[in-house]
């Protein structure tokens, strides 16, 4: 259930920064994730805004501010992401730690057992 929050909660992120930067005329077009995004040096970005027409300095800005803000919340995000992905992993060695030693204590307590049926005869 978190898990899927967190990757929701990413794709809103995405979501919003793509409508924000469409009331600016930019559109992402091919770009389909802030992954994608973040591979593009801020030069490359302006140069992306150019080539759809918006000149306008404090336009660009704006723009480029707004991918870093998503950009760091996107990095907050994978970084739950990791730590539940670590937990999980944890929690799968706590469990298989369970069971070997459940499995050892009925291996032990069933030769116990016999070796005590062998004595009685």
């Amino acid at each position: 259930m978190r898990r899927s929050q967190l990757k929701n909660d990413q794709h809103q992120v995405f979501a919003k920064l793509e409508n924000e930067l469409k009331s600016y005329g930019f559109r992402l077009g091919d770009i389909h994730s802030l992954m994608s995004l973040s591979r593009l040096t801020p030069t490359a970005f302006l140069a992306l805004l150019q080539s759809q027409s918006v000149v306008d300095e404090t336009d660009q800005l704006i723009c480029l501010q707004r991918l870093d803000d998503a950009l760091d919340v996107m990095k907050s995000l994978d970084g739950h992401l990791d730590l539940l992905d670590d937990i999980e992993v944890y929690l799968e060695d706590w469990l298989w730690c369970l069971i070997y030693q459940s499995a050892q204590q009925d291996w032990g307590e069933k030769r116990v057992l016999s070796g005590r049926d062998h004595r009685a005869i």
